[in-house]
């Protein structure tokens, strides 16, 4: 069943925003009513050419953010820091790091080029009502099981039952996550094309309110009525307690703490300040191990800036990690080089948490943090 609904903010990237431009210019449509919704987030590979279209199209009808050097990263989580984005907006985007913002309480649907076309002269779009699917989470969750092995779990236990429906995430395995980690979590599930939010409670209204922008805070910021343990019935609950440290390769769920592990050659720790914090954490003074290549990728300038404020970026650099510009993409791996991250790019990619990426970049293999500390001790490092 279609339904007309109203977007309070379209997140989009540099290339995407410059298809946008030249797609509405080539429709010969008139002047655009609703641009003041649209968020146009810069990255560092953004050619002259595109920020000069963008910005100039800006300018002249009124876009809210428009490739400005200083807000720069990945589309999703800019508009999260920036305070762009409260609790109960609707918020359509193209790229996956835009599911994030699920984790705020907020509903994030795609768009294709056609309809981010339309909202540039139309209120509304037309979308298939998504259905709800709720996964509850009970317990605590074990060490080291962060965000993206929940991730992995959730994205398994569901299969094709969500497929195309909104998922419900609950329970307390849930709600003791920070904000910015129930941010990475729905990150790392639409990267999985899964779409996810976790409702609001005390701790986002907490959050948002430290961030949200005057022209964004004519309303109240948006908390859910129901605490966590008056949810609805969820169609599937996992036992937190249960939910072990997993890494995928390939198709399949692997065990990091398998002996021998998975041969790896390069290591990429990307995301927001959280994951460089839990890898940090993880890390403890021990270098990688030699001919490793470690990269660092803050997924934005703020975030680069609270890393450099707590000291994760010195522990990275003394270990012997590269730190890449904010927003940016890591190098392409070699074809018979095996890659563990965060993010996965290709298929070859070993896909886990920041825990097990340093972990593993330490040993020289697929390992989780406890075989790294007890094979290789706190060590004295560049200083």
């Amino acid at each position: 069943m279609g339904v007309h609904i109203a977007p309070d903010r379209v997140v989009l990237d540099g290339a995407t925003a410059e298809t946008l431009v030249a797609e509405r210019k080539r429709s010969g449509a008139g002047r655009p009513r609703h641009v003041e919704r649209f968020l146009f987030v810069a990255d560092p590979e953004c050619p002259a050419t595109r920020r000069r279209i963008v910005r100039h199209f800006s300018e002249q009808h009124g876009a809210s953010l428009a490739f400005d050097p200083v807000r720069m990263g990945w589309p999703g989580v800019v508009a999260a820091e920036e305070g762009w984005v409260r609790s109960d907006d609707i918020v359509v985007g193209t790229s996956p790091d835009v599911g994030g913002l699920g984790g705020l309480g907020a509903l994030v649907l795609r768009g294709r080029p056609d309809e981010l076309v339309r909202l540039l002269r139309h209120k509304t779009m037309t979308v298939q009502a998504p259905a709800g699917y709720s996964v509850n989470i009970s317990g605590r969750l074990p060490r080291w099981v962060g965000p993206q092995e929940l991730a992995l779990h959730v994205s398994r236990a569901v299969g094709e039952s969500a497929a195309g429906r909104v998922i419900e995430l609950g329970g307390r395995g849930v709600f003791d996550l920070a904000v910015d980690e129930r941010m990475a979590l729905c990150t790392a599930l639409a990267r999985e094309g899964l779409s996810s939010l976790v409702p609001p409670d005390e701790a986002t209204r907490v959050w948002l309110s430290a961030r949200v922008l005057e022209e964004v805070a004519a309303s109240p910021v948006g908390t859910s009525d129901l605490p966590a343990a008056d949810l609805p019935a969820a169609d599937l609950t996992l036992q937190g307690q249960r939910l072990g440290l997993v890494a995928r390769a390939g198709g399949s769920l692997v065990n990091p703490g398998a002996d021998p592990g998975l041969p790896v050659d390069e290591a990429v720790v990307a995301g927001s300040v959280t994951t460089l914090r839990r890898a940090a954490e993880a890390l403890q003074e021990r270098r990688l191990k030699p001919g490793m290549h470690m990269y660092v990728l803050p997924a934005s300038r703020r975030t680069l800036l609270h890393a450099l404020e707590e000291g994760l970026i010195t522990a990275f650099l003394r270990s012997g990690a590269i730190l890449l510009t904010p927003g940016t993409t890591a190098p392409e791996s070699g074809r018979s080089e095996r890659r563990v991250t965060t993010v996965a790019t290709s298929p070859q990619d070993l896909l886990a948490g920041p825990d097990v990426v340093v972990a593993s970049a330490v040993c020289g293999r697929l390992v989780d943090p406890e075989v790294m500390r007890r094979e290789h001790r706190r060590t004295t490092t560049i200083r």
